[in-house]
């Protein structure tokens, strides 16, 4: 999780990595220390987080330990970043939302407060374009990001999540099956294994299109206008989902890791979100993958 300001390290930071290609964009009420009310004793920050809470705001009592005698703390970006100085260390910068994240992770509070609402969802490469940009180099200008920062009311704050997916299949035998079809599969199955290659061939780029439009009908984002309704569609490649005879697309989504859960108008508030979508015939699932049904 990240906010717009830290695009640019971050894009530095993953320029030659092949990681993330699914990014969320949510918002959750506004947080900030409270600068007028805190308290250094020794190597201990004591102070208060604002979070913005039906028109007025509530505090909530924090403590940050320090392996060294705190010399200097200051703010920035309208309080909602704390700079903690020590005599050797190297400073300590957090913003107020992510330190209480991690705080109500480790407590028994109430940690709805941090709950993450999904506004838009995207990929980081176009239809045409091959999967090698990251989302951080695609969030940059992004005119639907900059729609929703210039929308948010003054009360709820903006942030970035990016995510990347790892491809799994289960297969099912039918027993009528010929012991030839299975042995060649269990073949194949170990020869990729050995190669480390992808034994069903679905390219990264299939698997990344699919899942952002599995989660784009799950969560349905305001923002989000394809696939809300109409998933499949002819405008995402599933031919190879198609030509592989797959019966079903499963895309799961857990956040427990990371001290918040996911909702929006559409699915409930979880840590884990897991979508799936069957087809229940052979001509259903080709009908759903057709390049000639109408959008």
């Amino acid at each position: 999780m990240f906010k717009q300001d830290q695009l640019k390290t971050l894009k530095e930071q993953y320029k030659d990595k092949d990681n993330f290609h699914i990014y969320m964009v949510g918002k959750r009420p506004l947080m900030m220390f409270d600068k007028s009310s805190y308290d250094i004793s020794g190597s201990i920050f004591k102070g208060n987080i604002r979070i913005a809470h039906e028109g007025t705001f509530k505090n909530v009592s924090i403590q940050i330990p320090m392996e060294e005698m705190i010399v200097r703390v200051s703010f920035e970006m309208n309080d909602q970043y704390i700079i903690i100085e020590t005599l050797t260390k190297p400073a300590f910068k957090a913003h107020a939302a992510l330190l209480l994240q991690t705080f109500l992770a480790q407590s028994e509070m109430d940690s709805s407060i941090i709950d993450l609402q999904v506004l838009y969802i995207g990929r980081a490469f176009g239809l045409k374009e091959t999967p090698t940009r990251n989302v951080f180099d695609r969030l940059q200008h992004h005119e639907t990001v900059q729609k929703i920062y210039s929308e948010r009311s003054w009360d709820t704050d903006v942030w970035l999540t990016a995510w990347k997916f790892s491809p799994n299949s289960i297969a099912f035998f039918d027993p009528n099956e010929s012991n030839d079809d299975l042995k060649s599969y269990i073949h194949n199955l170990v020869e990729s294994k050995k190669n480390n290659t992808s034994f069903l061939q679905i390219s990264d780029k299939q698997n990344i299109a699919v899942a952002e439009a599995a989660l784009i009908n799950y969560f349905k984002p305001i923002y989000n206008d394809k696939f809300k309704n109409n998933f499949p569609s002819s405008d995402h490649e599933y031919k190879e989902y198609y030509e592989l005879g797959l019966d079903y697309v499963m895309v799961e989504l857990d956040t427990s890791g990371l001290g918040f859960r996911l909702w929006s108008e559409e699915a409930e508030v979880n840590k884990e979100h897991i979508i799936k979508y069957t087809f229940n015939s052979e001509q259903d699932f080709k009908n759903m993958f057709s390049f000639d049904q109408p959008k």
